[in-house]
């Protein structure tokens, strides 16, 4: 009876390897991992959310940008294709631009809604009459008034600057969150510190010899609450004045 010889033992640390299958050349390795599908090209969606992101001048872009990325990130997860990268880029440069053009927008609207202020002095809206007879409460910086007095303090006749008139109001001063001052008097003491010192850096000097100084103001604890503020109002010495006294 014939033994079949004996097994070699393997030689090395690596694992005994079966013999190739017929027609092959090579071992198969055991540790190889199954090749995976290969991308199939880049997401359309994507490209066109960076493509948007990057058009942040166009009004709306951004808003595109930005849902075009959240879908192909969509499509990614279930898609073998290029793209994450960019759809991420849309998304985040889609939010910021919508939200600069959103602030944009606010500042205009705000912008268009308010009047327009220069050096203290508030341009009159289309909506503010320029000439008639107005309340005290509709009067704005720069107008030109006549027809109020001490005694009587509810209605002014607006006028162009360059006719007659006995007044003009200089700016408002507003005492914002401040207490009452206690009386009648130191609302008044208050009003004509406060008026100076804002009036100042507004008014023509050359033109304050025909001028003196008059202000509106609260004049009790319950008119302090409903409306804490100073007209400060330059008014002619003589009843008649012609043109601005602002700079």
């Amino acid at each position: 009876m014939t033994l079949p010889p004996p097994l070699s033992p393997p030689s090395g640390d690596g694992p005994l390897l079966p013999p190739p299958p017929p027609g092959s050349s090579s071992p198969v390795s055991p540790y190889a991992a199954p090749p995976g599908p290969a991308p199939d090209g880049a997401n359309g969606l994507a490209i066109a959310a960076l493509v948007c992101g990057l058009a942040f001048f166009v009004p709306g872009a951004g808003l595109v940008a930005l849902v075009l990325g959240i879908i192909a990130l969509r499509q990614l997860r279930a898609r073998a294709q290029r793209g994450r990268g960019m759809a991420i880029t849309g998304i985040v440069v889609g939010s910021l631009t919508t939200i600069s053009w959103g602030l944009i927008l606010a500042a205009l609207l705000a912008f268009v809604g308010s009047e327009r202020v220069e050096d203290g002095v508030a341009a009159p809206s289309a909506a503010h009459p320029t000439t008639g007879r107005v309340t005290i409460d509709e009067l704005r910086p720069g107008d030109c008034f006549s027809g109020i007095s001490p005694a009587s303090l509810d209605w002014a006749s607006l006028s162009s600057c360059d006719d007659e008139h006995e007044m003009q109001l200089i700016t408002i001063v507003d005492f914002g969150d401040e207490p009452f001052p206690g009386s009648e008097e130191a609302v008044g003491a208050l009003a004509e510190r406060r008026c100076i010192v804002a009036s100042e850096p507004l008014l023509d000097e050359s033109k304050l010899d025909r001028v003196e100084f008059f202000f509106i103001y609260p004049d009790s604890r319950f008119a302090w609450e409903v409306d804490a503020t100073a007209l400060c109002i330059a008014s002619s010495l003589d009843g008649g004045v012609r043109g601005s006294v602002l700079k």
